[in-house]
């Protein structure tokens, strides 16, 4: 069985609850955080936890997770990942993107470097790219940056501050 990572995403103060729903799916590695729950599984788990909680809104799989200081990080990030074990080019996507003190100047060029990504990696593998729809969409890609902060409340990653940031893609079905 794979261990795959997992976030389910509920309503803020259900976290702990929602946390106990995911345990008795039989879920590893639970870890309640504001806003939903972290734990890792196998698809089988998480599709258990998708059937079973009546809490959770959604749950999204990590799929990568790599270092970036600007949007070519990102759009490398998103060439590089295996989009193709988990659709092809012949689906629609969607890319979104939210993020709360963000270090990006804009969240919007972000996920355009992310939908390139991804359409650059099925054009070289393939030959052809899938469609994109802000709209509606069969597959959706999520990236969540978080800005870290020091102590004093200033970006850690500001002009002589701390450059390596980890953040994590993850995709919705």
């Amino acid at each position: 069985m794979a261990n795959l990572s997992f976030y389910a995403v509920c309503p803020f103060g259900l976290e702990e609850l929602l946390a106990g729903e995911i345990s008795a799916c039989g879920a590893e590695r639970i870890r309640a955080a504001r806003g939903g729950v972290s734990f890792s599984g196998s698809a089988a788990t998480a599709m258990a936890v998708c059937l079973n909680s009546r809490l959770a809104s959604r749950v999204l799989m990590k799929v990568a997770e790599a270092s970036y200081w600007d949007t070519r990080d990102i759009y490398e990030m998103a060439a590089d990942t295996p989009w193709e074990k988990w659709f092809g080019p012949d689906l629609t996507i969607k890319v979104s993107a939210n993020g709360q003190r963000c270090p990006l100047e804009s969240i919007d060029f972000a996920v355009l470097r992310i939908k390139d990504g991804i359409c650059d990696r099925f054009r070289d593998l393939a030959g052809r790219r899938p469609d994109v729809e802000r709209a509606a969409a069969r597959q959706r890609g999520v990236h969540s940056p978080r800005r870290p902060l020091a102590e004093n409340g200033r970006r850690r990653d500001a002009p002589g501050g701390h450059p390596g940031r980890r953040r994590a893609v993850r995709a919705e079905k």
